[in-house]
């Protein structure tokens, strides 16, 4: 009994926190949205008075305790209606995050302790009277595989993943390690492999995560134009996502460069991709940029406004470098969509410069890289917050929203409370 009331506290508590967690840094910013809806305040507080004066008025006793219902009610609604506000009313969207991979670690499995509450004697009522634990070494702990960017953040990984990890930076070591709630022998180690300059491979590496989109909010201001793209059709591609990465360490990999001109050579392309990669890689985590190359078959310059309007800006942290080439490694034109940098000089300074070169110069992506370091400054979402103040979401979330939330802390209100008697 005792193993299935914990389990049941596991499973709302993972319920509640997984929103929050799946979104990070988004949660909260639309929280920030949600405390504003009359509709969110008005079924937090209407529906449950409302039921609980019906069983009041026939007198009747309520299948739940209201104690336990009312915090947990509360608490799962406004989590989910904060989640469906993301996702169901136009501000979801990603960033590319940028950075280079440092570490990976193994936590080897083993068998820990788990102790269990018996209960020997019963009260008339029910409840327990007397008790005694009991220890058993049967709670197995499963292998862990991490890799660790050098921007400090940390994600998990598959047993393949490690094992190409180590295979690129060359090393691996055990390093100290102890479980106190261990009762196994001869496992639970921990091993480490680590990027060495000069001596292992150099693995840049890009992941996403949910960010709020207040432009996306405003769609009917920032559309696509039908017309503005038109001409282009056959040369506009989708916006680069993430796809596995090609060292096998995982899915850490984004396409940078895009290219549609048949005259480039795909040595050239190799070449480009990697300069892509460590130009994001290294200054990823200090400048919060995402550096895309889109080299296209025209030499018209009217492709960037298409562009721009195709992938409504780009996400929150990039910047686009346009190229016109109609044959390598000719440089027809040169532009940028720098709709998220707050100054407007590295667009000047990035067409007036790569406009003078050809693709196979070796200043080429170095000019890239200075104008980054030395212009590009993210502009903040909070400049566009305006346009989301008047968000709605479709009705039906609003009823599963209730719903779900509903049946949860009436599943908590009912069971638990006749745990704590018996305990």
């Amino acid at each position: 009994m005792e193993r299935t009331f914990i389990a049941l506290f596991g499973i709302i508590g993972i319920l509640l926190v997984a929103p929050i967690f799946w979104l990070g840094k988004a949660f909260w910013v639309t929280a920030g949205i949600t405390v504003h809806h009359v509709a969110l305040w008005g079924i937090l507080i209407l529906l449950p008075l409302s039921v609980a004066l019906a069983f009041k008025a026939k007198k009747a006793e309520p299948p739940v305790d209201w104690r336990f219902f009312t915090p947990v009610w509360a608490a799962f609604f406004f989590v989910y209606y904060t989640a469906s506000v993301y996702q169901w009313s136009g501000i979801a969207d990603k960033s590319i995050i940028n950075a280079q991979a440092v570490r990976g670690e193994w936590e080897e499995s083993y068998t820990a302790w788990r102790t269990e509450t018996v209960c020997t004697a019963h009260g008339k009522d029910g409840g327990c009277t007397s008790s005694h634990t009991v220890t058993h070494c049967d709670d197995e702990e499963p292998n862990r595989y991490s890799i660790g960017f050098s921007d400090g953040s940390e994600h998990g990984i598959e047993r393949g993943n490690w094992q190409a990890l180590v295979q690129k930076f060359g090393n691996r070591k055990e390093v100290p390690v102890s479980h106190a709630d261990q009762c196994s022998s001869g496992d639970g180690r921990k091993f480490v492999t680590e990027f060495q300059a000069g001596k292992s491979h150099e693995l840049y590496v890009s992941y996403e995560i949910p960010v709020v989109n207040y432009i996306l909010a405003g769609r009917s201001l920032y559309k696509t134009s039908v017309e503005e793209t038109k001409p282009f059709l056959p040369q506009l591609r989708g916006m680069p996502g993430i796809s596995e990465h090609p060292a096998g360490i995982g899915p850490w990999k984004n396409e940078r460069l895009i290219s549609v001109a048949p005259s480039i050579p795909e040595d050239w392309k190799k070449t480009a991709s990697f300069a892509l990669d460590r130009l994001n890689g290294i200054l990823g985590p200090s400048k919060e940029v995402n550096v895309v190359l889109y080299v296209v078959d025209t030499a018209d310059r009217s492709f960037v406004p298409a562009l721009e309007a195709h992938w409504k800006h780009g996400k929150k942290n990039q910047l686009t470098v346009v190229i016109g080439s109609t044959a390598f490694p000719k440089v027809d034109w040169a532009d940028a969509i720098d709709f998220w940098s707050e100054k407007p000089e590295i667009r000047i300074n990035l067409r007036d410069k790569l406009q003078t070169m050809s693709l196979d110069d070796p200043r080429f992506f170095a000019t890239i890289e200075k104008e980054v370091v030395e212009n590009w400054q993210r502009k903040r979402m909070r400049t566009f917050e305006y346009l989301a103040w008047d968000l709605t979401i479709p009705w039906w979330a609003y009823l599963l929203v209730t719903v779900f939330t509903v049946a949860i802390s009436a599943l908590f209100g009912r069971f638990v409370p006749s745990f704590f008697g018996r305990y």
